[in-house]
Parts: C-alpha cells; sequence; structure tokens
C-alpha cells in the first residue's frame, strides 16, 4: 500500500562568508592595575558588510569576557576593558564567534604588564616631642596613577641611618612600634617599602624633632630631726616630668640656708636617678636645705622645695631610736594606708610625741606614744603615684632626745575598668556608627581618670585621640565599614594617677540586601528545544557596585546549572543558561543567587516551563523470507529505526508483534534500530503478511508503530 512520511523541515543557507580578525591593545605596555582597552576589527575577506555578533577575549588561556561588535568602517569594531592583568607578559586572544552570514575568526595581540610605581608617606602622631616621649610613626603606601590597587609586603623604618624595626601592611598601612630612645635634637626617619609581585619600591622620610623633657626635683633627709654630730643622708630625686620618661644624668649642687654643702652624681634608680651626700656640720637649731639639678642633654634643670632639717643638741639626757613602718607598701593610687612609729630607748621606754609627715607636709598633729612606745598615724589615702618620703619625728618628753626614721612609700597607677559600647552593633552598610569608651577607676575613693583614648577599627586609627570628659569619650561616626566582623577597640593611655586600659568589642555590618528576578525566553517548548533562562540580581543599595558570586538554576530538587554573575545595566548582575535537556512535563525552576562578601544571596520567583513531548518517526523494514534454498541475507530479521527532530532515538523499547502475538520486545541503540529474529515466525508472517513494531512513548517522546511488509 502506498504511505505518505512525516514532513521535515529544512532551514537552507547561503555558505559563510570568511572574516577577518585583528586587535589592538592600549596602552602597551601597561603597568599593573592599568586600565588596558583591546580594540578588534572584524572585516569580511571579500566585498563589503558588517558583522554582527560578539568577540570573546581570552588571556594566557582565561577567559576575560565579551563585548558586542557594532558597526564601523568597512566592518565591524568591538572594545573591551580590563585592569585585572597581573605583572608579566600576556597572549590576549580575540575571538569572533560569526553570524548567520559571516564565520568566525581570531586574532592574538601581546600586552605586557609592569609593576606600578608607589610612593611611601611617613607620619607621626607629632613632629615635636620630648625626651623619652613616644613617637607612633605610620607608613602609608599608594600605588602612583595611572597604577592601582593595595600594595602588599613589609616596610622598613630607619632613625638616622640606623633599623628601628619592619612592619607589615595592611590595607596600605603599616604602623611600627612607638619610638621612646629620641634623644634631644633633630632625627630624620626613613621608610623604605620593599615592593611585592605587582608593585616597585619607594621611600619616604620624615623630620622628628625631640626637646629636652622637664624635671622635678625633691628633697629627702634622713634622720629628721637628727643629733648634733650626727650624720644626715640628704638624698635628691630628679624626675622626668610626662610624657617625658627615662632617668636623668648630670649633677645636683645641695645647700644649707643657702650656703652650698657638697655635690653629687646622679644615678638611674628605675624610672629616675637620685643624688646623696652625707653632712655630720649641721649646727643645732633648724636648717632650710634646698638642691638645684644642673640638667644634662636631655633633660632641663630643676631646683627642689625647701627642706627643714631640726638638729638638736647633745645635752639631751637619754638617746632614743625611732623606727616607721608602713601598712600597705607599696600601694595603690587612693588605697587608705596609715604609718607605725615605735620609739625605743637604753634603759625605758620614751614618753613624747610623734610628728608623721609626707613629702614635707604634716599629716595631721603630733601622735602620742603609747604604753609600749609605739604611734599611728592619721589615715589617708594613697597620694599621687610616685615614691614619696615618709617621715616620723620623735618629739621628746623631758629626759629623751629626739630622734627619727624615714621610708620610702611607693605609690602605684590605680587600675582601671574600660568598657567599649557601640550605637548600633549590628548595624547595616552606610548607616554612620560611634563608639563610646567608658573609663573607671577600679580603686575605691578615687575621682575619674582622666586623659585621652584612641579608637580603632581593624588595627587603623579612628580619628585622632579624644579626651576623657567625666570619665567617657565618643568617636567620630564611621559610615565606611564593609560588610562583615570588624574588631574595634579602644586604648585608654592612662594619667598621673590611673594605668592604661584597653577594651575591644565586634562592630557586625550586614551584607547588601539583594533581589533575584527569573525570566524565560519561552515558557511553552517541546523536549530538545532551547529554553534560554536568565536571573538578574539587584541590589538594595548601590554604594558597593555589582553584585558578584554566582547563580545557581534548580528545577524543583534537581540542580540544572551555576552560572557566574556578569554586570549587567546599572549597578545589577545577570546570568543566562541555555537548556535543551529539559523533559517533558511541567518545571518549576528556580534562580538562586549564592551572595558574596558584600551582598546577601536570595532566591527568585518561580518559572514554570512545560515542555511537550517530541513527535517521533518510525521506519519498519521489510522482513526477507526466502522459501527455497540456498536461504542467505537476513533471513526473518524484523528490523525498525526509531527517530525524531534531534536524530536516532537510543533506548527506545519496541514490541514487535504478528497478529496479536507478541514475537519479541527489545531496546534501539545508539543509531536508533531494533531488531528481532523472527525465523521461527516464518508460517505467521506469511499468513500475516508481515509484522508491527510499536513504541509506547516515554515521558520526552510521543508513541509511534510501524507495520512491516515481508518481502518473499
Amino acid at each position: 500500500a502506498g504511505s505518505t512520511s512525516p514532513a521535515i523541515n529544512l532551514n537552507v543557507h547561503n555558505p559563510l562568508l570568511p572574516t577577518t580578525t585583528s586587535s589592538t591593545p592600549a596602552p602597551s605596555p601597561s603597568v599593573y592595575g592599568q586600565q588596558v582597552t583591546i580594540t578588534t576589527t572584524v572585516v569580511p575577506k571579500t566585498g563589503s558588510g558588517t558583522p554582527t555578533g560578539s568577540v570573546e577575549y581570552i588571556a594566557d588561556g582565561v577567559s576575560l569576557g565579551t563585548a558586542a561588535l557594532a558597526p564601523s568602517a568597512g566592518g565591524a569594531e568591538a572594545s573591551f576593558a580590563t585592569s585585572a592583568l597581573a605583572v608579566g607578559a600576556h597572549s590576549i586572544v580575540a575571538n569572533y564567534s560569526g553570524d548567520d552570514v559571516y564565520n568566525g575568526s581570531s586574532s592574538t595581540s601581546s600586552v605586557t604588564v609592569t609593576p606600578a610605581a608607589t610612593t611611601t608617606v611617613v607620619g607621626t602622631n607629632d613632629a615635636t616631642t620630648v625626651t623619652g616621649e613616644g613617637v607612633d610613626v605610620t607608613a602609608t603606601v599608594a600605588a602612583s596613577a595611572p597604577g592601582a590597587g593595595t600594595p602588599t609586603g613589609s616596610v622598613t623604618l630607619t632613625v638616622d641611618g640606623a633599623a628601628a624595626g619592619t612592619a607589615t601592611l595592611v590595607g596600605g598601612v603599616a604602623t611600627f612600634a612607638p619610638l621612646t630612645g629620641l634623644h634631644a635634637g633633630s632625627h630624620t626617619l626613613s621608610v623604605a617599602y620593599s615592593g611585592d609581585g605587582s608593585f616597585a619600591t619607594s621611600s619616604g622620610t620624615a623630620a622628628q624633632t625631640v626637646t629636652k623633657a622637664d624635671t622635678t626635683t625633691t628633697l629627702n633627709t634622713t634622720p629628721s630631726p637628727s643629733a648634733e654630730e650626727q650624720a644626715v643622708a640628704i638624698t635628691a630625686t630628679v624626675t622626668a616630668v610626662a610624657p617625658g620618661s627615662g632617668a636623668p644624668t648630670g649633677t645636683v649642687t645641695f645647700f644649707a640656708d643657702g650656703d652650698p654643702i657638697g655635690a653629687a652624681t646622679l644615678a638611674s634608680t628605675g624610672g629616675s636617678s637620685e643624688a646623696t651626700i652625707s653632712v655630720t656640720t649641721l649646727t643645732p637649731g633648724t636648717h632650710l636645705i634646698t638642691a638645684s639639678y644642673a640638667g644634662d642633654g636631655d633633660f632641663v634643670a630643676s631646683a627642689a622645695a625647701p627642706v627643714s632639717q631640726t638638729v638638736i643638741s647633745g645635752a639631751a639626757v637619754q638617746s632614743t631610736v625611732t623606727q616607721v613602718s608602713s601598712s600597705v607598701n607599696p600601694s595603690t593610687y587612693g588605697q587608705l594606708i596609715t604609718f607605725t612609729a615605735v620609739v625605743s630607748a637604753a634603759d625605758s621606754v620614751p614618753s613624747g610625741a610623734v610628728q608623721f609627715s609626707v613629702d614635707g607636709a604634716n599629716v595631721g598633729g603630733p601622735v602620742p606614744l603609747d604604753a609600749q612606745g609605739a604611734a599611728v598615724s592619721p589615715t589617708l589615702a594613697s597620694p599621687d603615684p610616685g615614691d614619696h618620703t615618709v617621715i616620723a619625728a620623735f618629739v621628746p618628753d623631758a629626759g629623751f632626745a629626739a630622734s627619727g626614721d624615714s621610708i620610702t612609700q611607693a605609690i602605684a597607677d590605680a587600675g582601671v575598668d574600660v568598657q567599649l559600647n557601640s550605637s548600633q552593633p549590628s548595624s547595616s552598610y552606610g548607616t554612620p556608627v560611634t563608639f563610646t569608651a567608658t573609663v573607671a577607676s577600679t580603686q575605691i575613693g578615687t575621682a575619674k581618670p582622666t586623659g585621652a583614648v584612641q579608637f580603632r577599627v581593624d588595627g587603623k586609627p579612628l580619628g585622632d585621640a579624644v579626651a576623657l570628659d567625666d570619665g567617657s569619650a565618643t568617636s567620630q561616626a564611621i559610615s565606611t565599614l564593609l560588610p562583615g566582623d570588624h574588631l574595634v577597640s579602644v586604648l585608654y593611655s592612662g594619667d598621673v594617677d590611673f594605668v592604661a586600659g584597653l577594651a575591644s568589642a565586634t562592630q557586625s555590618v550586614a551584607k547588601v540586601a539583594t533581589s533575584t528576578t527569573l525570566t524565560a525566553s519561552r515558557t511553552s517548548t517541546s523536549y530538545l528545544d532551547p529554553v534560554s533562562l536568565t536571573a538578574t540580581v539587584t541590589p538594595a543599595g548601590s554604594s558597593l557596585g555589582v553584585p558578584r558570586g554566582t547563580v545557581t538554576f534548580t528545577d524543583g530538587a534537581t540542580t540544572l546549572a551555576t552560572v557566574a554573575a556578569a554586570p549587567a545595566a546599572g549597578t545589577t548582575a545577570a546570568a543566562t543558561v541555555v537548556l535543551s535537556t529539559l523533559g517533558g512535563g511541567s518545571h518549576s525552576i528556580k534562580a538562586t543567587y549564592s551572595g558574596s562578601s558584600s551582598f546577601e544571596g536570595s532566591t527568585s520567583n518561580t518559572v514554570t516551563v512545560a515542555v511537550a513531548r517530541r513527535a517521533t518517526i518510525m521506519k519498519a523494514d521489510a522482513a526477507i523470507l526466502k522459501i527455497t534454498p540456498p536461504m542467505s541475507g537476513p533471513y526473518g530479521i524484523l528490523r525498525i529505526t526509531l527517530s525524531s527532530v534531534g536524530g536516532p532515538i537510543a533506548g527506545a523499547p519496541i514490541t514487535f508483534t504478528i497478529g496479536s502475538a507478541t514475537i519479541c520486545t527489545t531496546t534501539t541503540g545508539a543509531d536508533g534500530v531494533a531488531t528481532c529474529d523472527a525465523r521461527g515466525q516464518v508460517v505467521q508472517l506469511l499468513l500475516f503478511n508481515g509484522y508491527k513494531a510499536t513504541f509506547a512513548g516515554n515521558a520526552n517522546y510521543l508513541p509511534v508503530s510501524a507495520q512491516g511488509a515481508v518481502l518473499k
């Protein structure tokens, strides 16, 4: 019987025309971070015309991106700019993909990128300091135009040509440990940047002027009072005045009632210096003892306030010995302390009173001795931190000689409790945030600490130091913190009464929210027809530019593809995937943006794509039946070919029947062919004049059957 085949659609076009592609990068050579623009021209090899489509740019085997062709004189032109090329020589391939008229072509060009020049700027917290004052030195290394980026590596500091330390760049800035050993005079601070793979070396200098630090001189005499012809030790303590520090050197001259009585050289005693003389020539009576420090190359001269020294005549009946002690030594600033003096004599318990004094100032009035010869001073709060001279002077009753003793009461700085709070501990990007530091004394009964605090964010200073006001200070506002967690710290520098303190906190900055929208080129299609899916990611704010990361397309729980998000219109990003493998049926597709260090992830709307089953074609070959010998060829073999628009269909189950009887069931191979051995059913084939092959269809293909004839 006659039959008609299904229709086949053929798309016929003219042979593709050859093209020539040429590229020119500029500038070349360039420096690291500089934008390089690659201009590509595509022209027909013969005749004239305007190729369309796009050009893909590949550097050293890695795709940089694509650019669309635009009409130009004699052909078409595309331009692509990048600033992401590393230092070195690069081979740039421009591949034109072709269109329906023109064939593709490519060209190769080269770009050499050299390290970018840098500048190094040296900064200090104060260009003029005093001896012993700490100098904070920072170095800022930046790329010189047209280069761009943030240099890494290390910088080395030298002071007057001598090495003074090395520091690592963080965000282009390095901070050295404070310099405290600079002598009075002018100094040159030099910083050398060693460079890295992308940036060249550079150096910078800054001048630092150091002036002499002020000093204070205090006096102490022991014993006080003293007996006639008794040796009296007179000690002068010279201390640098903050912010200066160190041990002054030089000579101290001592005076009694305005007349010089000796001189001595200062010797270092920890954070200060002392000079002591011993005199036995003071006459009975009261004398004003003074001392004058002459200064040295690093410290200014100073004079001590007069100290009264009483010398008792040797005519007293019975000599005494006084010993003084402290209830707590050393003590902390503000801590309550008392002093106890015990007076003894050879043959009896002395009577009289003890006058206590601290640094020459009386503590209350004379305290009478008890029956054991002891006297306890009034309770007082520990004075300012430092060393203080405590004197117990025994004022005897008749029959006893005066005596005295002294000790050094060491007073340490009081501790502090530093608290750091944020105006908004969890903020959004771009929201101004301030930080407040509260500094409180841990010693009951003291005043609130004074001085200043320095706020830092991720190790970098947040503005200048802020003075405490009633024990608290607030930083300047900052609104440029990138999304993520930031370490905020505050350093209290201390004052004359309190130690330094540190506190830290975490400032969390939320990522920029995004929304993702999914569109499909078609929502109704047939199996094997391509469907283009485009996800557009839109940030809630534009300050951080275009979102980066990936977009994953899913069909329910099945992942279809993961595509990198690329810049699109404005500050949006887009990711596109073309699928031709969606099976027959309804598909609920979503796009999920992964997010990045700066942007939150988001999930799109659901797009439903209906995929219809594809029509199939079955061709059944005639079964060869040769009744008389010799029998040869494919005798009794049933053979069909199953195909569709996409070509042969493999793996499809085929049922072969003769009449109502199923002869065999088999599966098509890679070529779409399925066979059945029907040599045992020759009679049936003759009776029914052929066979029937049936494909029941599946999720992607419609069912089909074909009738096979017999060839005798």
